[in-house]
């Protein structure tokens, strides 16, 4: 039993050879033997109770599967002699194998953490999913990585629509829009790549716009120049840059418009150019006329024509009055063989109007004849006066003798009192006095023609004193605008006559300013006088800024322009008077509030001018604008156009 292999059934089989020992205990070395046995028992009671504590290690250490513990109880098994290396029990063996599979876990598990900290450290989305993932399988810690992965996946969305976003503004031509989705997407931490090409198109954007900006500009400019190929030139341009449609229709429009002014220019000036030519009155006149509102009245060919047509009127003048002198003439030489008296009197007065000298032979013959008529002339006047008046104070007696009884006593009264009037009559008296002493009564007639000749001369010189008092009476009229009392002034009919002339065409000119102002209530003149040609070129363009920015309106529907170099101004049509009221008083005073930096606070140095104060220059242009303007208010006006007429009234009203 004691060389018997020490398992499981060595302490049984011992202890049954101890007691079938126990009978011979008188054999030699017996006791010895025994004493051996027992201690071999006691050892492996000990080792076998040693033996089952390590079992019971094992199987608590199998049921709570740590390593630390399946470690230890592997160790007491061991130390047990439960693992020989000939062939462990099965408890061993699954506790040896729970212990490398947790072993295993360890390492899977330090890898999970290892790998979790590297995706925490990298911010990388996919790797801290996997990594959160495997660490929630393992139920392992996650150090803030759960919070760390949603603010990714938070970003994450966030970068996905600043690309979605950027790549839809890439798709469009608002720089605008692109600047800031790039800008976006930068925060949001999208690829470089797709930021820097966003920026590519920008910029490529930006310089088409720019091209685009310069091309409109220069269609502005070229219709508000009216020179044809500048226009067809920017038209293409502006095409072949892309500029929106809308505006190339109008400057189309506006070129259709321009040929057909051309086309009445040339027309004009060949129509022109043929009457002064043919040198006849009437077809210069009706060309003339037909060049109004076409061609400008300062432009070489109708300063021609004008010319032509003032030496024509002149040649005109001087035939008319030729055959008026001779016609005179002819008239006072048959008055003289016919002694007619009242003939030769008119035909004298006649030719002294025409400008007959007094020495001239025809007044002369005119006189002799008069002074060989004179008497028998006065005598025939004197009867035929009295004959008449003396009839008449007949008829008048004789209506009285007609009215009897006190019922005609008024009318009776009247009568006599024309019968005295008759007889007192001044020609009446002076006849009868001529037929009883023709030369007291000449003699008589030369004083009295002395006095009223006196009488007269007193009342040309208060007339000529009066008449100095009116002409500077008539200045202060006129620098005051003060139309009645210049009309006070022409219906006293004391002014000379080029003071008269000068109060009516004062009168015309006020007039005609009124029915401007009527007229033209919707235009407006800023006049940039004094100016030098590279600002001026930029007033234009200012004025579209300023009525653009500031009383958000949209020319070519609410406002129509017209550069006139001549005068340094740039004429302005609006869609109704009201704007055109508000803008002339306001828009000199908002353009000098501006940053002078501004391209619209160069207005702050124009005059606004109202209709009937334009320049010459503006006035020349006004036809051809009016059509402009009324091609404008033909037009469907926009929908905002109302809203600009309300904030031009508020802006008015401040």
């Amino acid at each position: 039993a004691l060389e018997a292999p020490r398992d499981d059934s060595f302490g049984e089989n011992l202890r049954m050879a101890l007691e079938a020992a126990s009978d011979a205990r008188n054999l030699k070395d017996s006791a010895e033997a025994r004493a051996a046995a027992e201690k071999a028992l006691d050892e492996w009671q000990r080792l076998e109770q040693q033996r089952g504590d390590a079992k019971m290690a094992l199987a608590l250490a199998l049921r709570i599967g740590e390593v630390e513990a399946l470690q230890l109880a592997l160790d007491e098994a061991q130390q047990a002699g439960l693992i020989s290396g000939r062939g462990e029990s099965q408890l061993v063996q699954e506790a040896q194998t729970m212990l490398q599979e947790a072993h295993q876990r360890e390492q899977q598990n330090a890898q999970a953490a290892e790998d979790l900290q590297r995706a925490i450290e990298s911010r990388d989305l996919g790797s801290l999913e996997c990594a959160v993932a495997l660490c929630l399988e393992r139920h392992l810690p996650l150090h803030g990585a759960d919070a760390l992965l949603e603010k990714l996946r938070g970003e994450e969305i966030r970068r996905e629509e600043a690309t979605r976003k950027l790549q839809q503004a890439m798709s469009t031509e608002d720089l605008g829009a692109i600047r800031s989705a790039s800008s976006a997407a930068l925060d949001a931490g999208v690829h470089s790549s797709l930021v820097e090409e966003a920026e590519a198109c920008a910029e490529a954007l930006q310089v088409a716009m720019k091209r685009r900006e310069k091309a409109s500009v220069e269609l502005h400019l070229a219709i508000h120049s009216k020179d044809v190929q500048r226009l067809q030139a920017a038209i293409t341009q502006a095409r072949n840059v892309g500029v929106d449609g809308d505006t190339i229709d109008e400057a189309n429009a506006e070129l259709e418009e321009m040929v057909l002014a051309q086309r009445r220019c040339e027309e004009a000036r060949g129509s022109l150019a043929a009457a002064a030519k043919a040198r006849t009155l009437a077809p210069l006149r009706a060309a003339l006329e037909d060049s109004e509102g076409v061609l400008l009245r300062s432009s070489m060919e109708v300063q021609e024509a004008l010319r032509v047509l003032a030496e024509l009127e002149e040649e005109a003048r001087l035939v008319e009055e030729e055959n008026a002198r001779q016609a005179v003439e002819r008239e006072l030489r048959l008055a003289v063989e016919q002694q007619d008296w009242d003939a030769i009197v008119a035909s004298r007065d006649q030719a002294k109007a025409l400008g007959f000298q007094e020495d001239d032979s025809l007044l002369r013959l005119a006189d002799s004849a008069l002074d060989v008529l004179r008497d028998a002339h006065e005598i025939g006047e004197a009867e035929r006066i009295v004959a008449k008046m003396t009839a008449k104070i007949e008829n008048l007696t004789g209506r009285t003798k007609e009215l009897v009884g006190p019922t005609h006593k008024k009318e009776r009264n009247a009568i006599g009192k024309l019968i005295t009037q008759c007889r007192n009559n001044e020609d009446y008296l002076s006849a009868a006095r001529f037929l009883k002493n023709p030369e007291a009564e000449r003699k008589r007639r030369r004083e009295r023609a002395r006095e009223l000749e006196k009488k007269m001369s007193e009342e040309r010189a208060a007339r000529q004193i009066r008449q100095q008092e009116a002409s500077a009476e008539l200045r202060v009229a006129i620098g005051k605008r003060d139309n009645d009392a210049v009309r006070a002034l022409l219906v006293e009919d004391i002014l000379e006559s080029a003071d008269t002339e000068v109060a009516e065409a004062f009168l015309v000119e006020q007039e005609a300013k009124r029915v401007a102002v009527e007229k033209d209530a919707a235009l407006c003149e800023f006049s940039f006088a004094g100016m030098d040609r590279r600002a001026f070129f930029q007033a234009s363009i200012a004025m579209v800024e300023l009525l653009t920015d500031h009383y958000s309106m949209q020319e070519g529907s609410d406002f129509k322009l017209k550069v006139v170099k001549a005068s340094n101004s740039v004429l302005v049509g609006f869609r109704s008077a009201e704007m055109a009221s508000n803008v002339r008083t306001t828009a000199v005073s908002i353009a000098a509030s501006l940053d002078p930096a501004r391209p619209a606070a160069v207005l702050a140095a124009a005059e606004a001018r109202e209709p009937g104060y334009f320049s010459e220059e503006v006035e020349d242009a006004l036809d051809g604008f009016r059509q402009d303007v009324e091609t404008m208010l033909r037009k469907t006006p926009q929908p905002d156009a109302k809203a600009a007429l309300q904030r031009l009234s508020s802006v008015g009203s401040h």
